[in-house]
């Protein structure tokens, strides 16, 4: 009690009291802030702590506020009395002996850091919206919550986590918004097929649809298999030289194992918006594309070591790209420019293919 009443009257002997409970004492008797289970006079059990010197702790006011005034410890006495000296916020983590003494003593952890990183209502509002949209995106799983933890913890080594992160996130924005337009234009490529008389189906990996022509351009002596065709799907909206498409491994070796039943579907679309008709009307076949990939999808397997990006051209207008451990085969606009051909021409250059 005469120390209490001492140290209340000021806050240089209050912080080294608090001190020598979190530095000293709370180690020396460490057993004092775990909880047990002792049978009471009452013929029940109840949860208590062995440390006698919990309760004038928890219940005196022993915090000074100025002017004479004092308080009981709570998160907001405790954090004005911590507030801009050298006590470590790490000690609140889970499982450190602080942390067992403030719930010994009936104080949240979290309201302590929350009263203690703020000086002001301002702030304390801040704080607390960015938590709560910290805990809505999380969805529901509060576990994400440790990865923010992991990514402020890094921060304090590598500033230039919030440009990485920028820079991955517009990656990811432009990766969806192409997405977006693929399936879109996919749709409107399907649309103008089955305007022409092709039943189209999807076929997931290695091309984007089947393809049947419904008006019999086979004889009875072949095989259903030899009326289909699969077609992979690429749309661009750059320009000029840069308006090339890029193959997938997958699809590049698909390409070539099904030779001529495979068709590369190329749809600039450069500033326009993706319509039937402008899909129609942009929309280029390639036949045989397969015949230009042999010799780089003979290669993939050997460059699985690679890291580094491979640009050289070569004399058939395609090219293997190795950019962040991702193979793509890149199938320049020369390719499609010179050689492919519009939706019109599509049924009479398979009938053309299949009498060859």
């Amino acid at each position: 009690i005469g120390v209490i009443d001492r140290i209340r009257k000021s806050r240089p002997l209050a912080y080294k009291f608090w001190r020598f409970l979190t530095e000293w004492l709370i180690f020396h008797d460490s057993e004092g802030v775990e909880t047990i289970i002792e049978a009471c006079t009452c013929k029940e059990t109840h949860q208590c702590y062995p440390a006698q010197w919990l309760k004038p702790v928890a219940d005196r006011k022993w915090v000074p506020l100025g002017k004479d005034l004092s308080d009981v410890v709570k998160p907001e006495t405790l954090a004005t009395l911590l507030r801009g000296s050298s006590w470590d916020p790490n000690s609140l983590s889970e499982n450190h002996p602080v942390a067992k003494l403030l719930e010994a003593i009936g104080v949240s952890r979290f309201d302590l850091i929350r009263q203690a990183a703020t000086e002001n209502d301002d702030t304390r509002v801040a704080v607390d919206n960015a938590f709560i949209e910290m805990l809505a995106k999380t969805g529901g799983d509060v576990s994400n919550l440790n990865y923010a933890v992991e990514y402020i913890e890094a921060l304090k080594d590598d500033k230039d986590l919030p440009n990485i992160l920028a820079e991955h996130r517009e990656r990811k924005r432009i990766v969806n918004k192409n997405k977006d337009l693929g399936e879109q234009v996919e749709n409107l490529v399907k649309e103008n097929l089955e305007g022409k008389g092709f039943i189209v189906k999807r076929t997931g990996e290695g091309s984007d649809f089947e393809i049947e022509d419904t008006e019999g351009i086979t004889t009875l002596d072949v095989v259903q298999d030899d009326r289909e065709w699969l077609i992979e799907v690429k749309a661009t909206r750059t320009e000029g030289n840069h308006q090339n498409v890029r193959m997938t491994s997958t699809q590049a070796q698909t390409a070539v194992k099904k030779k001529e039943k495979f068709l590369l579907c190329v749809v600039p679309l450069g500033q326009e918006a993706a319509t039937l008709e402008t899909v129609r009307k942009n929309m280029r076949f390639v036949q045989n594309i397969g015949n230009r990939l042999v010799s780089l999808c003979d290669d993939l397997d050997s460059l699985e070591g690679l890291r580094e990006e491979i640009t050289a051209d070569t004399s058939l207008g395609v090219k293997l790209v190795y950019e962040a451990a991702t193979k793509r085969i890149q199938v320049n606009r020369s390719v499609w420019e010179t050689e492919g051909f519009p939706l019109a021409d599509l049924l009479n250059r398979l009938r053309g293919l299949h009498h060859d």
